[in-house]
């Protein structure tokens, strides 16, 4: 790798590392500096976890996750795993209402950075009950939030069947509602909604075409696209669209004719019809008793326009993630949407490095990035290769075409029985 690329790579990891690195010498600051040498920043948070002072382990958690978010120590993290794992649960136990939430958040980041396996589920067994705890009976509205986000994100990793997930799933739509126990505030909802999605997009199609459970959902779902929240909204929107898109049949295949004329499907259609209506009033903006800002209404539009698009057949608009060397990380299905969110959500400014190097996101978005930068290419190989007419561009193109004619037939045909 040149010179030039090598000072790339370092500014990007000052970038990600800067706010560690600054916890770092405040925690840093009553030790020895010889004896602060000899230890990396993880060393120095663990010991600040166990100082009286609730501000001092907040700092040191704050630490942590900023080394957690970044992936740069996953051997160091691995074998501290367990003691991580305990002093958060202890924080989530008995600290405070910011301590509580960075543990909380910290939890979930953990089990990224250890990936499928024995430890992840070994985690999730240990500390499931006492996240379920927290998100319902936090101190703070943002930590019963990072609490439900980081259990979707354990399930979702270490869990090894689709009961785990429904199970989870099952607890996450009892606070997906301002009526739900505590009297869930709209983060709280929001973020149970997403955690939602996220499962969702696990869950086998049989399971979710099963009679009952798409209305059931819809039920669920229709009353918090009228919420005062814009982001509950937003997120009430794209789980209807999550759920839609779960019960279509793979690209290329029909749905089986006793599922398309089936009662349930009809009762589906016939509710989604009535959640449409809402959905496209808030596309336009309409239909809300409240003045937004410009930009309130802005992500409202976009959002719901998006929503619509995966009800219409025509699927989302693909996302492009440039990584590191140069190479893209293409995402095109809506369930591949949803994790992307979620992950980039949790791993804030590290979610390239994790991109770039964390077996666990190369298996969910099943692609492997290049390890260094190629040689450059020449003006014809780009055409070539890069253009929007390059054989790759097109061969993406007509793949989504497909997935795009198949969602609409499905969803004409089920029209068509409904009336």
């Amino acid at each position: 790798m040149g010179k030039r690329n090598k000072k790339k790579d370092t500014e990007n990891s000052d970038v990600a590392s800067s706010t560690s690195t600054s916890t770092y010498a405040e925690l840093a600051g009553g030790v020895d500096d010889d004896e602060s040498d000899n230890r990396s920043p993880l060393e120095l948070f663990l010991e600040g976890m166990y100082e009286k002072r609730a501000t001092t382990r907040e700092k040191a958690l704050s630490g942590i996750a900023e080394v957690l978010q970044t992936y740069s120590n996953c051997d160091e993290v691995e074998q501290n795993q367990e003691t991580l794992s305990t002093l958060f649960a202890n924080s989530i136990r008995r600290g405070g209402a910011k301590e509580q939430e960075t543990a909380a958040w910290c939890l979930g980041l953990l089990v990224i950075n250890l990936g499928c396996g024995d430890e992840s589920f070994r985690i999730l067994e240990e500390r499931g009950d006492l996240l379920r705890k927290a998100a319902s009976g936090g101190k703070s509205a943002a930590c019963r939030a990072a609490a439900l986000t980081s259990l979707a994100l354990m399930v979702f990793v270490a869990a090894d069947s689709a009961r785990e997930a429904s199970d989870a799933m099952a607890f996450l739509e009892t606070h997906m509602s301002a009526g739900s126990p505590k009297g869930a505030s709209p983060q709280v909802a929001a973020a149970a909604v997403r955690a939602w999605s996220l499962l969702l997009t696990t869950l086998p199609r049989d399971l979710v075409t099963a009679g009952g459970y798409g209305e059931a959902r819809l039920a669920v779902l229709a009353p918090l696209l009228h919420s005062d929240s814009i982001e509950l909204r937003e997120a009430a929107g794209e789980a209807v669209s999550v759920l839609f898109d779960a019960r279509q049949a793979p690209a290329g295949e029909d749905a089986p004719s006793d599922e398309a004329e089936s009662p349930a499907a009809a009762a589906f259609e016939e509710q989604l019809e009535d959640v449409r209506q809402r959905m496209e009033e808030l596309a336009k903006n309409m239909g809300d008793a409240q003045r937004r800002s410009k930009r309130e209404r802005l992500s409202q539009k976009t959002a719901f326009r998006d929503a619509l698009g995966v009800l219409d057949g025509r699927g989302i608009s693909e996302i492009k993630h440039k990584l590191r060397h140069g190479d893209f990380l293409y995402v095109n299905t809506v369930p591949g949407q949803v994790q992307l969110n979620a992950f980039r959500q949790v791993l804030a400014g590290g979610f390239q490095d994790h991109l770039q190097n964390n077996p666990l996101l190369h298996d969910v978005f099943e692609f492997e990035p290049r390890t260094e930068r190629p040689e450059r290419m020449t003006k014809k190989e780009q055409r070539m290769l890069r253009s929007p007419n390059s054989y790759a561009a097109r061969e993406r193109q007509r793949q989504r075409g497909a997935q795009r004619s198949s969602a609409a037939q499905d969803h004409q045909a089920l029209l068509g029985e409904a009336w």
